[in-house]
């Protein structure tokens, strides 16, 4: 067995099993946004515009909804991915750290912090959020995001220098 050049041989035969999970807060209660109808419609209408692609129109709608008393997981969570899409990383991570204190064992908001880490250039914080969004299979098990995370750590992991980990969650 030889070395990787610039990979530290212990780290590299750490497996998965001994990567720590991150230990994640209670969920927040989160009002509902059936019971804020103007919000609820700057929701609705940001949601077409991220279908259509116009990230920044929904963004306006999505704070008209936050000003209007819609600080809620969907609301958050679209307002980080549409963020995203338009490559402002570090304000998309604090409105994904927001939604994530409503539901943290959420996939899609743990997938999302991951893939902002990544973007970021930073694979090793990636490696918690993608361990949170494969473990939400339990209560998600219909989550295409599950399925991804589990490739996302992997590659996170590898990037890491933690092959054997790497291997085992390909």
């Amino acid at each position: 067995q030889t070395a990787l050049e610039g990979v530290d041989p212990e780290r590299a035969d750490v497996p998965l099993a001994e990567i720590p999970a991150p230990v994640l807060a209670a969920p927040r209660a989160e009002p509902s946004l059936e019971q804020r109808p103007e919000a609820l419609q700057h929701y609705d209408a940001a949601r077409e515009l991220v279908a259509d692609g116009q990230f920044e129109k929904a963004i306006i709608e999505l704070d008209a909804a936050l000003d209007l008393g819609g600080t809620t997981y969907d609301v958050l969570y679209l307002l980080a991915q549409a963020k995203q899409r338009l490559g402002r990383l570090g304000e998309a991570r604090l409105a994904a750290e927001q939604a994530a204190a409503y539901r943290p064992a959420a996939a899609d908001v743990a997938y999302l912090l991951g893939r902002l880490s990544q973007q970021s250039g930073r694979p090793e914080d990636a490696i918690g959020p993608f361990r949170t969004a494969t473990r939400a299979a339990e209560h998600e098990p219909g989550n295409p995001r599950v399925a991804a995370a589990w490739f996302e750590l992997g590659q996170a992991l590898a990037a890491a220098g933690y092959l054997r980990a790497a291997t085992e969650a390909y």
